[in-house]
């Protein structure tokens, strides 16, 4: 689906099994999406914005097997990019999650239960200001970091500050580019590997189980 305009799709569920065809395509001004289920081969969602852009998702699953298939891919260039993961999102060989914002903020909701699992990444995101991740389901990664937060796809760099707070569990090593950081954990962090903090003043608050696999 695209237009020029502010685009609004609520779906059930979307299934499409078909070669490099995304299951929900959205171009707009703006867009807010909010969907309960989507399977697909290849990319679930691929929404791109000029302004704020809000997703709200229940289940989304990309079983195929090229890399370059992620599950989800949010951008918006000048706005804020939001996203609620109520149920899971699974990518089989690539990052579950996507998400870029040029000018504005990446906030991101991983809602208690939720499982974001990735082949490479869970959650790979960048912004101009801040990005935020809140979780109180489960992250968990592949061969990658299960959170890695870049420069922007768009050329910004990604000094931006991030902000992760977990009640629940991840899976995996952190890697961050440059910003003041603050990552505080009062669930469950079970890592393995190095994680990168980047530049900038980082900290890390715990309250709850950090362990080394």
């Amino acid at each position: 689906m695209g237009s020029d305009g502010n685009v609004t799709i609520d779906a059930n569920r979307v299934y499409t099994y078909g070669l490099s065809s995304n299951a929900i395509l959205a171009i707009g001004q703006s867009a807010t999406i909010d969907v309960d289920t989507i399977e697909t081969f290849s990319t679930a969602l691929n929404a791109s914005t000029i302004g704020d852009l809000t997703v709200d998702v229940g289940t989304v699953t990309a079983v195929g097997t090229d890399p370059e298939f992620y599950a989800m891919g949010l951008f918006s260039d000048q706005g804020n990019v939001s996203l609620t993961v109520r149920e899971g999102v699974t990518s089989e060989s690539s990052q579950a999650i996507m998400a870029f914002a040029r000018l504005g903020d990446v906030t991101i909701n991983v809602a208690k239960d939720a499982i974001v699992s990735g082949g490479t990444s869970a959650i790979r995101a960048g912004s101009a200001e801040l990005t935020r991740i809140d979780i109180a389901g489960t992250v968990r990664s592949g061969s990658g970091p299960v959170i890695d937060i870049r420069d922007n796809e768009f050329g910004v760099e990604g000094d931006s500050d991030i902000r992760i707070a977990s009640t629940g569990t991840v899976l995996g090593r952190l890697s961050f580019v440059g910003g003041d950081d603050v990552v505080t954990n009062a669930g469950r962090f079970l890592t393995a590997g190095e994680s990168v903090f980047g530049g900038g003043a980082d900290r890390l608050v715990n309250s709850g189980t950090i362990a080394l696999q």
